[in-house]
């Protein structure tokens, strides 16, 4: 030899990178850590979670590294999970999120739930959803109240493209009308 040393690149596996991003996000105080590396590393690599226990000694490319060390990056600075994912799960239904609306919050489930309890199935009721944002109330009442119709209103036009984008995810977008108003002004009201 020459004196050079060639050092060779670490092989991540997905195993590896699951247990040294968990260590790492827990010395980071990351709360939920497995499930926070869990999730960036599905979503770098186009797999379901359970896919990378399943494939658990793949070795991941250097651009699927690379994606996943930006994701992890993004998620020290304290950017939101869902943000970083780009969707969440609410009322067990799949919506697309983004920073122009506020991440859907589970207490808000124990609400729609109420709702739907207290709405016999056949009825015909209209409900009007005020601040929309990603539409999950707006979305999730009409899967859930099948005869029902929503109208869901937000001043922001990016708010209700994605609200829009949901409703058609969730193939509701037949039931739901979007309108993009200020709630406060007099046009409003002369459309409700």
């Amino acid at each position: 030899m020459n004196g050079n040393h060639y050092q060779a690149k670490k092989q991540w596996r997905i195993i590896d990178l699951i247990q040294w991003t968990t260590q790492f996000f827990e010395k980071k105080q990351i709360p939920n850590a497995r499930l926070n590396a869990e999730h960036l590393l599905s979503q770098a690599l186009g797999l379901e979670r359970v896919q990378l226990y399943l494939q658990f000694e793949k070795i991941l490319t250097q651009n699927e590294l690379n994606l996943y060390r930006e994701n992890v990056k993004r998620r020290l600075n304290s950017e939101p999970l869902q943000y970083i994912l780009g969707e969440t799960e609410f009322m067990s239904l799949k919506f697309r999120l983004n920073p122009s609306v506020l991440i859907p919050r589970p207490d808000t489930e124990i609400l729609i739930e109420q709702v739907i309890h207290q709405t016999p199935n056949n009825l015909d009721v209209t409900i009007l959803d005020i601040g929309t944002g990603s539409g999950n109330i707006a979305v999730s009442l009409a899967y859930y109240l099948p005869k029902s119709r929503i109208v869901a209103v937000d001043i922001s036009p990016d708010a209700l493209n994605l609200a829009e984008e949901n409703a058609a995810l969730n193939h509701v977008e037949d039931r739901v009308t979007f309108i993009q108003e200020d709630v406060f002004s007099v046009d409003f009201v002369l459309k409700i």
